[in-house]
Parts: C-alpha cells; sequence; structure tokens
C-alpha cells in the first residue's frame, strides 16, 4: 500500500478514501481535482505536504455530507428565468475546502504485531463556498457509479447536425446562483458554470446526493444528445443540466 508492504487492506473498504497522507506526500483522487465530465479517471495524484500527523492517514468524507438551507424570505425573492443560450460562467466566485472534523477511527489492518494507529480513517470534509459563505458539502467519489449521473460526450463530439434541439433547450431554466439552485423548481435546469470546474463538480455532487438526476457534458454540448439522456429518467424530479 503505497507507503507500507506490511498493510494489506480490502479494496472494498477504501471505495470512500479521497485522499492518504503519509510522512511528507499526500496522495489525493484525481477525481477531487478535476472536471467531473472526466471524473472516471482512477489516477491518482501526489502532492508535498501531509496533514500533521503521524502514522497513514486514510481521509474519509462525513457519511451524510450537509447543505445549506434557504429561509423562506430569500428565495420568494429570486426569479428563475428560461434558459436563453447563452454560455457563461456565474460561479467564479465558488471554491472548494478542506477541513478535518477531529474525527477519527483506527483501520484494521489484518496484521497482528501492528499498532491500531499505524493506519486510522481521517474523517475530512470537503465543502464547497461561494463569496466566502458556506454552502454545502460534497461527496463526488460514490457520485460517478451513480445510475443517476451522466456524462455527455466526454471526450469527442457526437455525430447529431442539430445540436441545439430549440423545443427541449425552451424547457430549461436558467441557474446563476446557488440559491436558485437550492430554490429551484421541479422541471429540467441550466446550471451556467461552464470551464468552473470546482463549481461543476460541487453543483453536480450536492444534485446526486439528494436524489436528482444530473447531466454533465463534456467539451461537446449537445441538446439532442441531453434529451436523449434525460428521456428515461423525465419523470424524477428537479434534473440538472450542466454543460
Amino acid at each position: 500500500m503505497l507507503e507500507s508492504s506490511n498493510i494489506k487492506t480490502a479494496n472494498s473498504t477504501l471505495q470512500s478514501v479521497i485522499a492518504l497522507s503519509s510522512r511528507d506526500p499526500l496522495y489525493i483522487a484525481k477525481s477531487m481535482l478535476s472536471d467531473p465530465a472526466h471524473g472516471t479517471d482512477s489516477r491518482i495524484t501526489r502532492i508535498r505536504g501531509n496533514i500533521g500527523r503521524a502514522g497513514i492517514a486514510l481521509l474519509v468524507p462525513p457519511e451524510t455530507p450537509r447543505v445549506m438551507t434557504v429561509d423562506l424570505p430569500d428565495w420568494r425573492l429570486l426569479d428563475h428565468d428560461e434558459y436563453d443560450g447563452a454560455t457563461t460562467n456565474c460561479f467564479a466566485e465558488t471554491s472548494s475546502h478542506a477541513f478535518f472534523t477531529g474525527s477519527m477511527l483506527p483501520f484494521d489492518t489484518g496484521s497482528r504485531g501492528m499498532r491500531d494507529t499505524d493506519i486510522y480513517l481521517f474523517e475530512t470534509t470537503i465543502s464547497a463556498r461561494d463569496q466566502g459563505g458556506w454552502i454545502g458539502d460534497i461527496k463526488p467519489l460514490p457520485m460517478f457509479n451513480d445510475p443517476l449521473f451522466r456524462v455527455i460526450n466526454a471526450d469527442k463530439p457526437c455525430q447529431h447536425q442539430q445540436k441545439s434541439h430549440v423545443a427541449f433547450a425552451q424547457e430549461l431554466i436558467a441557474t446563476d446562483s446557488w440559491y436558485q439552485f437550492f430554490t429551484r423548481p421541479g422541471g429540467p435546469i441550466y446550471f451556467r458554470a461552464c470551464g468552473n470546474w470546482m463549481a461543476r463538480l460541487a453543483a453536480a455532487s450536492m444534485s446526486v446526493q439528494h436524489g436528482h438526476p444530473t447531466f454533465i457534458f463534456g467539451n461537446d454540448v449537445c441538446w439532442t444528445c441531453g434529451k436523449i439522456e434525460y428521456e428515461p429518467l423525465a419523470p424524477i424530479k428537479k434534473p440538472i443540466f450542466i454543460p
């Protein structure tokens, strides 16, 4: 296991691990640092740094991530406009932050004679913030295996000649703020964060966490493809498209 040949663990136990800290290096799942359209990448990124604790720390998120709640006076002032076709980034102030909750659980390595603190689970919350304000906690890794999460045209363009599909696009509601995201209507929305991988990852993760169909486009935005992917999940409320 990277830094110790004496520790053996079952892969199923490590599915929720987002990073590993051991000595000087910090190993982070690449999908935590990438656009979710390419999040199925299982590689690991190695960076300098650690969490300041001895042993091998397996960083795991809380079981149930929290998200902000919108008070009644806030959402009644919001407008939900129809999608106008613009591809912009309205979430430039969104950022991601990690902090430790302090919760630690010794990990059973299956090896006798070793201290139970040689390797341990260390709870780490990944939070999305906008203009300094907390938006919610995210848990992206399970999202990539969730059937509600669909990637459309991740690496290469589709073969459709007509990509706009005006009739379907007119059903979309533009979402330009996190308040609109949390108070959106039951129909499909368009989350305008083009080119902003942090906001796209946060929106996709929180959407799937709450049981909503989530469609994220790669480099090629085709609303004909979007409609095809959407139709089987149309009965489920609050679908989100993230071009």
